[in-house]
């Protein structure tokens, strides 16, 4: 069995066990991933539409394994280490990038909270939230991490003088 095969054989299998495990988990790891703020209590949602934020976010999870055996084997990335150090710098961006959009959220409502005295006298507040700017965040971090694995661990071709090369 070839190498590529095994890589993309890997991929397809993972890429199906993801997007069942993104579509059946949905409500449960946004409720993960967003911010505890003091008097508000997140309740995730979907919005009606052709695209629904739960197979939106189930499809960035197929697609994630797909795009980095494509890296790893368009790019080539060859050694084990190399290919390790590859899916590792993916992985860190996606989750930088998954930090910053809780960092913005927790920030926002607690601005709101803290200064707009939002709560009125009650003492906390059901506020409904589509986490459909999570999965845009996650791909963005996904995409760099992409492409930062891509031109930081390729293998490059040696430039080497031909015999017939003229100056």
């Amino acid at each position: 069995m070839k190498p590529s095969f095994k890589i993309y054989a890997a991929a397809a299998v993972m890429g199906m066990l993801l997007f069942t495990a993104g579509k059946w988990l949905f409500v449960h790891l946004f409720g993960f991933f967003e911010p505890t703020v003091n008097g508000i209590s997140f309740q995730i949602i979907e919005r009606p539409g052709i695209i629904k934020t739960s197979t939106l976010f189930a499809g960035a999870l197929v697609l994630m394994p797909a795009l980095t055996a494509m890296i790893i084997r368009f790019a080539p990335i060859v050694s084990a280490g190399r290919k390790t150090a590859a899916v590792a710098t993916v992985l860190i961006f996606t989750v930088l990038a998954i930090f910053l959009r809780h960092q913005e959220v927790k920030s926002y409502f607690t601005y709101l909270v803290n200064n707009n005295n939002l709560l009125h006298g009650n003492s906390s507040v059901i506020y409904p939230i589509d986490p459909v700017n999570f999965v845009y965040y996650m791909m963005g971090g996904f995409s760099v991490g992409c492409m930062v694995a891509f031109f930081l661990f390729r293998r490059r071709k040696m430039k080497t003088a031909g015999k017939n090369e003229t100056p």
